[in-house]
């Protein structure tokens, strides 16, 4: 499965999302926002499709499912991606984050879908973007109602999207 925004065309050579994002919002701060990037072209970008495919096998999505998962989880991963950027202390974190190594796994070992270490660090990365469970409840609620889908079922994929979505910024920024 390829993920394609509506009314994109895929291009054979993928920009990183730092050049994206650069290209559509201009630094504030020296802090480049990735307002303007949708999560598919990051994970296009990240080359992770083998992770979404795990994904889709794991949780029993179909293809369409998860492609809408991703179009509408997206907007809320990165305006919270934002707000830690807007924080005090949010650059260095995910700095320190994307040195580490640790994140980018995230985006190019499918296997750790499987392992619990992925919703383990996905709560951990849930904590950082959102502040609060309550906060990720609404928004798997929002999700889940506009898809017509089972909110428990989102709510257990929202950790592992999470440390998809941290693992393909990370991977960009390393």
């Amino acid at each position: 499965m390829q993920y394609v925004s509506p009314g994109k065309v895929p291009s054979v050579s993928l920009p990183s999302i730092r050049e994206i994002s650069a290209a559509a919002v201009p630094p504030r701060n020296g802090v480049i926002s990735v307002a303007a990037v949708d999560f598919a072209q990051m994970i296009e970008a990240a080359r992770a499709q083998p992770v979404v495919d795990a994904m889709i096998e794991h949780f029993g999505l179909t293809e369409a499912g998860m492609r809408d998962i991703v179009t509408h989880s997206g907007p809320h991963f990165l305006q919270a991606h934002q707000r830690w950027m807007d924080r005090r202390g949010g650059l260095h974190e995910l700095n320190d984050l994307a040195r580490s190594g640790g994140p980018q796994q995230f985006a190019d070992r499918p296997e750790l879908v499987e392992a619990s270490i992925s919703e383990q660090e996905g709560r951990v990365y849930l904590q950082h973007l959102f502040l609060d469970d309550a906060v990720v409840e609404s928004v798997s609620r929002q999700i889940a109602a506009r898809l017509d889908i089972n909110a428990a079922k989102l709510g257990k994929l929202m950790p592992h999207l999470a440390t998809l979505f941290v693992g393909v910024l990370c991977k960009s920024l390393a």
